[in-house]
């Protein structure tokens, strides 16, 4: 299930997206590529919360307007007045947040569990900091933010392009972000009130911190794919969405790419639960 490379007959390396490449010494090392997704993080984070931000208003502002009437431009002009600055700031952050992705990301299909731990390390230094000075409503926000980047990009990507809908289904993975992180996440009781105690308290919230965001990631994962599911139109092939896979014979089988992304969800959730506990 994690497995980052297989050997070719060649001799080479042979990754999963691709074919040999052309010198071992072009390799990113594991080493290099954690560090890069960790430096990467907590900007990443920030940006793709606004940017969630930002999409968010753009939806709200394309539902207003479908109403009827006059209430419709009435509704849509005060919805475009006080979303003005995320729905012009928003889609610069997200403009960034994918040049970053482009230029700095790790080469994920080479080194994956390396790139999946120094990701979630740097996502909770944010995310663990905004628990500090904000308390549960910090984290929370951070991840409403991000939760509705996802969605909507999701929507997007599934050809939806109801405002509507996207707000919708924005509104589902934020609010799934944040039941989750006040459940067990950085925003949890657990993580923020022994901060204010003392170092006894802090070490028995780390250690439920590691457990609960080792659970807390693939458990958002499952949640969010199925509010995928239930908002992909007929078209949209959603194979990679379900645990389970049909067969001729009538029983289904597991899907290994549902589950690997479960896997190192909850490898990503273990790393950041060990950096917001240290």
């Amino acid at each position: 299930m994690f497995d980052d490379e297989q050997p070719a007959s060649s001799g080479r390396l042979v990754f999963d997206d691709e074919s040999a490449p052309t010198s071992i010494e072009s390799q990113t090392t594991p080493l290099e590529t954690g560090a890069r997704a960790f430096a990467q993080a907590p900007g990443q984070t920030a940006l793709s919360a606004y940017s969630g931000l930002g999409r968010a208003a753009e939806a709200l502002v394309g539902t207003a307007e479908k109403l009827p009437g006059p209430l419709g431009t009435v509704a849509g002009g005060l919805a475009r007045f006080y979303t003005a600055i995320p729905r012009t700031l928003g889609p610069i952050a997200g403009d960034a947040a994918d040049r970053s992705e482009e230029v700095y990301a790790p080469d994920r299909a080479r080194n994956p569990k390396a790139a999946t731990v120094g990701g979630a390390i740097g996502q909770a230094l944010p995310m663990a900091a905004s628990a500090v000075v904000a308390g549960p409503a910090g984290p929370m926000a951070l991840g409403a933010g991000m939760g509705a980047d996802q969605g909507i990009r999701q929507a997007e990507e599934m050809g939806i392009t109801d405002p509507t809908k996207k707000l919708a289904m924005g509104a589902a993975y934020a609010g799934s972000e944040m039941l989750i992180e006040r459940m067990g996440g950085f925003g949890a009781k657990a993580f923020t009130d022994p901060l204010k105690r003392g170092a006894r308290e802090m070490i028995k919230a780390g250690i439920k911190t590691v457990g609960s965001e080792t659970l807390e990631e693939p458990a958002t994962g499952i949640i969010q794919d199925a509010i995928a599911q239930g908002f992909a139109p007929a078209s949209y092939d959603t194979t990679e969405l379900r645990p389970f896979l049909p067969t001729r014979s009538g029983f289904p089988v597991p899907n290994d790419a549902y589950f690997t992304r479960r896997a190192y969800e909850a490898l990503g959730g273990a790393a950041g639960g060990i950096a917001g506990a240290g």
